[in-house]
């Protein structure tokens, strides 16, 4: 785990979450998108992202989400899907362990957050419910693609962090 975290009970089930000072390392928005897609992408130079996403699931709550994270010549670090049917998000890498998955509610959103400082990754799922932590390292830009099968609601922000 790379960065600070609060953890919490709700009822049977450990949360954790990023702490909110996180919001101050803030220094611009890089990227914002809010409508009706398949898929959303964007490059980033900086290696230190805060990264928020909303899926509305509507009538598509059998439609997978994907995140894909890439190197600027598109080479795959890593692949998450996250199944509403299953419920749970299975992440996808090359090397051991490269198979993961966790759990995570069905609710009327799918709730990401990100953060992404120098080579690793941390992904939380609805609000803490689930989260992955990864390490990964490249040089150069990288490519961000959340994509899925039908057409939804698509919200994304993502922040440059001051990297001090």
């Amino acid at each position: 785990m790379t960065i600070p975290r609060e953890l919490r009970m709700q009822g049977d089930r450990l949360y954790t979450y990023p702490i909110a000072k996180l919001k101050t390392l803030r220094t611009k928005l890089l990227f914002t998108q809010d409508k009706f897609s398949k898929e959303t992408s964007f490059n980033s130079n900086s290696h230190a992202l805060e990264i928020n996403a909303n899926f509305s699931w509507g009538d598509s709550a059998d439609t997978s989400v994907y995140f894909k994270l890439s190197d600027e010549v598109k080479n795959q670090i890593l692949t998450i899907e996250f199944n509403p049917i299953k419920q749970k998000a299975y992440l996808l890498r090359d090397g051991k362990n490269g198979k993961r998955q966790a759990s995570f509610s069905l609710k009327e959103q799918l709730k990401l957050k990100i953060y992404v400082y120098s080579s690793s990754i941390e992904v939380f799922i609805n609000d803490g419910e689930s989260s992955f932590t990864e390490r990964f390292y490249v040089e150069g830009s990288l490519n961000f693609n959340f994509s899925s099968d039908s057409l939804m609601k698509q919200k994304v922000k993502v922040y440059c962090l001051s990297e001090n």
